[in-house]
């Protein structure tokens, strides 16, 4: 009888322990997204026949936060923070590299654009640092990106600089989503891949 009379009042607590176990269960954690940039989407070729040449485009070059596929995002336009669930499909260095041999090859700008990978004979190199690649979200004030790379052309046999120049480009963005900031980061690459190509036709 004693036992009887303990054992109802700790299943009571039992099953309110439960019950309140139940409610205060975490959601879900959010899914990782991944996003890639098509830089080179719509790109015209450039008039006229493309320079007889081979140029190799190498893996760009980057520093901290900016070299890891994490998407990078700012309120100061000093910090950067990484979003935990957002990535690029490629680290910026990759991605950016193999998007300024797409568009090389879509604006038809060189008869051959590889990479160091096919161990190809080449008459140029391109190179890239990249120096901004962010997603901007004031305190006050829109949403956008800003992307800055560093690029020169070399010529390989004598390692002279036929140009060197630094891009940026800050777009705004639709809304503050990540979605958003990369379809403005894509804007904004294109934008200076388009300017390259120009720079490179005068030289």
């Amino acid at each position: 009888m004693i036992l009887s009379r303990i054992s109802r009042p700790l299943a009571a607590l039992f099953a309110a322990g439960v019950l309140l176990a139940g409610c205060t269960a975490a959601p879900p954690a959010p899914t990782d997204t991944f996003y890639r940039l098509d830089a080179a989407e719509g790109v015209m070729p450039v008039l006229g026949q493309p320079q007889p040449r081979v140029v190799e485009v190498t893996r760009f070059l980057a520093a901290g936060v900016l070299a890891d596929r994490p998407v990078a995002h700012t309120s100061t336009g000093r910090v950067l923070e990484q979003y935990a669930y957002d990535f690029w499909i490629e680290t910026p260095p990759v991605l950016l590299q193999q998007q300024l041999v797409e568009y090389l090859r879509a604006a038809n700008v060189f008869t051959q654009v590889v990479t160091p990978e096919l161990r190809a004979r080449t008459d140029l190199t391109i190179r890239g640092r990249i120096l901004r690649f962010e997603h901007l979200l004031p305190p006050s004030g829109a949403a956008g990106v800003a992307v800055s790379i560093e690029l020169s052309l070399i010529d390989t046999a004598t390692d002279d600089v036929k140009l060197l120049g630094t891009y940026v480009e800050t777009v705004p963005a639709d809304n503050t989503s990540v979605l958003a900031a990369t379809s403005a980061m894509r804007e904004a690459v294109a934008r200076i891949y388009a300017r390259f190509v120009a720079d490179i036709t005068k030289t």
